[in-house]
């Protein structure tokens, strides 16, 4: 079964990624690049195939629950503010599983997507921290050096990938376009959302982080809501390169650019017959993933305090 393949592909490499960075060996964090997308194609797959939705958003919640203070202690997070990807798998399930149960039309459901994205989106959150700036400053650009306000710029660019995508998507299936004023109206509740997030991170000095933000949710996004295999490949290979590629110096500009290998496992899949998709019917089989995340863990915790891997 293909299917589980790729499952155990992708727990290989997630496992060698994790052990990569505890001994910090740079090979071993290239292999494991490949296993996020995998899992980001599978809960794409996952939220088309489940017959219980609600279900699957609540194993996946507490699995990313009861893994986070593992987590925090296995990587030195020590305020427990940085949210794994989990949560981002459960963030993205549970919008599907709105917008399905409610019938959400695909603008609205665009727009719910849109939300969460502002709730995961940080990207400006590093400089307006490592400056010190108030929002004040952030609403009055004429403070700003010319560098700073195009770091805010770009900062602000990433937001547009994901209903530029859409809109894409939606010219090559229909042959239609949409008006740009909606694209706009969709930026525009964006940036409010984000403003917000903005004002709870400054008042209260609390700052969260997920792991790979929007980036994760707009590659899981991409394996949903595309079809077309060469949309997907083109979708995922852009979006990497937009992320982590400086065309300016041309150079990669981190190794999680080295993810689109993954798609040398991900694209063979449609090919597989229909029969392929039978439910595993071992309960291991079947909670692969919510088993072995935390387990994998908290077993490499175990060999990080028994060893003093990453002293």
């Amino acid at each position: 079964m293909y299917l589980l393949f790729l499952k155990l592909i992708a727990l290989l490499a997630m496992v060698i990624d994790h052990v990569g960075y505890l001994l910090n060996v740079a090979d071993m964090r290239l292999i494991g690049r490949i296993s996020f997308p995998i899992y980001a194609y599978l809960i794409g797959k996952g939220c088309l195939l489940t017959k219980k939705p609600e279900k699957r958003v609540l194993k996946l919640l507490i699995t990313a629950v009861f893994s986070l203070p593992i987590y925090c202690t296995l990587f030195d997070v020590p305020d427990y503010n940085v949210l794994n990807i989990v949560f981002v798998y459960t963030f993205f399930s549970f919008v599907v599983f709105l917008a399905k149960k409610y019938e959400l039309r695909p603008k609205r459901e665009l727009v719910l997507f849109l939300f969460f994205c502002a709730i995961l989106t940080g990207g400006s959150i590093f400089l307006l921290k490592d400056t010190g700036h108030s929002l004040f400053l952030l609403a009055n650009p004429f403070l700003y050096s010319l560098e700073q306000i195009s770091i805010l710029v770009l900062n602000g660019i990433d937001l547009l990938i994901l209903p530029l995508l859409y809109y894409a998507y939606n010219y090559l299936k229909k042959k239609t376009s949409k008006p740009f004023y909606e694209t706009i109206l969709f930026i525009t509740a964006l940036h409010a959302f984000y403003i917000v997030y903005l004002l709870v991170t400054q008042y209260t000095g609390f700052y969260l982080d997920i792991e790979y933000g929007l980036y994760g949710f707009l590659v899981i996004y991409i394996f949903y809501q595309f079809k077309n295999l060469f949309l997907v490949a083109f979708a995922f290979i852009a979006l990497n390169l937009f992320y982590y590629y400086d065309f300016k110096a041309d150079a990669i500009t981190s190794v999680q650019f080295f993810s689109i290998l993954s798609l040398l496992f991900i694209l063979p899949e449609p090919y597989i017959k229909q029969k392929e998709y039978n439910r595993p019917k071992n309960f291991f089989v079947k909670n692969l993933f919510y088993i072995m995340y935390p387990l994998h863990l908290l077993i490499l915790l175990i060999l990080k305090n028994l060893f003093h891997w990453g002293y």
